[in-house]
């Protein structure tokens, strides 16, 4: 399965309700920074501050043998 790789800006696109993305944050007092968050309808979770960019999480490492 592919996935999207690459910044996908909150101005242009947001993404389904309830999943776990990866974004960045810009913050007043840091500079911008990368996380994970949970989005629901307008709403990330774990951030006052602002998110301006998010893309799918990547696939899990897979267990070497």
């Amino acid at each position: 399965m592919t996935r999207q790789t690459e910044w996908i800006s909150v101005r242009e696109a947001l993404p389904k309700c309830g999943y776990r993305f990866l974004v960045t944050v810009k913050s007043k007092y840091h500079p911008p920074f990368t996380s994970i968050a949970r989005y629901y309808t307008g709403i990330w979770t774990n951030y006052s501050e602002r998110v301006t960019h998010w893309m799918p999480l990547p696939e899990p490492m897979e267990g070497e043998s």
